[in-house]
């Protein structure tokens, strides 16, 4: 009997850990954090609160994947979580003006940011499946000396103010 009673524990903790590694491995998080560059704040406020080309159903993005340029974009954000999980990727994500804004990167050596230690599950989206085309605008930003600039903008899907 007690023996049983230990095998019984033994394939119990087995299939806990079993189920505790899949599940990690399974999963997708982004970080919570603080955009600490004031500049970059101001740049983004500034096209977002004088731009009539945000679409107010898309989530907004910096990227920060490309060497030289960041990239503020919206999209939906949903559609990227699975290749973010394969890519590496890392995703954080702030709030800006009350809503949610993502930050993608594959390194954070270069980010100026301070993580908060709190994430948002985005397990969920790892199977969702949505193959539209956005056609929105997005704007291409540059750091010359500690200053933001906007180097490039497309713009589409603009209102008649």
């Amino acid at each position: 009997m007690l023996t049983l009673k230990k095998i019984s524990l033994f394939i119990l903790l087995f299939i806990s850990l079993f189920t505790y590694s899949q599940n990690k491995e399974n999963s997708f998080y982004a970080e919570i954090v603080i955009i600490e560059n004031v500049d970059l704040i101001e740049t983004i406020n500034s096209i977002i609160n004088e731009n009539n080309c945000i679409n107010k159903n898309a989530d907004l993005y910096l990227d920060y994947r490309k060497d030289k340029h960041i990239i503020l974009g919206q999209s939906n954000i949903k559609k990227y979580i699975k290749s973010f999980k394969i890519d590496n990727v890392k995703v954080y994500m702030t709030f800006i003006d009350n809503n949610p804004f993502f930050i993608f990167s594959n390194s954070n050596s270069i980010l100026q940011i301070k993580k908060t230690d709190y994430k948002v599950d985005l397990t969920e989206f790892l199977d969702y499946n949505n193959y539209s085309i956005n056609d929105l605008s997005n704007w291409i930003l540059e750091d010359k000396d500690g200053e933001i600039k906007v180097v490039k903008k497309v713009l589409r899907g603009c209102k008649e103010r």
